[in-house]
């Protein structure tokens, strides 16, 4: 682990406000700054550094696909309930979390997908 004490501003995408509350808890506890999506902000891709999106609402989901076709390198983690589909592993997202997760295993793949090399992310070696 290095010291890349790097503050990142990570938008947070759930349908449930009190599920985006908890990970945005999380977000900043580890020291960065979560910004919290909703409909009305429609499809801003700017001013964030990754996204952190539950996919299997399809808001969220058609808004992490803008996100990954306006911003190829972004670094996507996804949270959900579900298994990734094939339409979700197309996102290219860094981690995919299994709800329910602990909070340390969240933290790891925010720490993880904000060290990732920017671009598609390459074969696991």
């Amino acid at each position: 682990m290095g010291d890349g004490e790097h503050m990142a501003t990570i938008m947070v995408a759930d349908e449930h406000d009190e599920v985006q509350l908890l990970l945005s808890y999380v977000v900043a506890r580890v020291g960065h700054t979560p910004v919290s999506w909703t409909a009305a902000l429609g499809d801003v891709v700017l001013g964030f550094e990754a996204l952190l999106v539950e996919p299997a609402y399809p808001g969220c989901f058609r808004y992490a696909q803008a996100v990954r076709n306006a911003r190829p390198e972004l670094p996507i983690v996804c949270v959900s309930i579900y298994p990734p589909t094939p339409e979700v592993s197309a996102l290219g997202g860094v981690v995919h979390l299994l709800k329910p997760f602990s909070l340390s295993k969240l933290e790891s793949a925010l720490e993880q997908a904000l060290a990732a090399p920017a671009g598609p992310a390459p074969s696991a070696r």
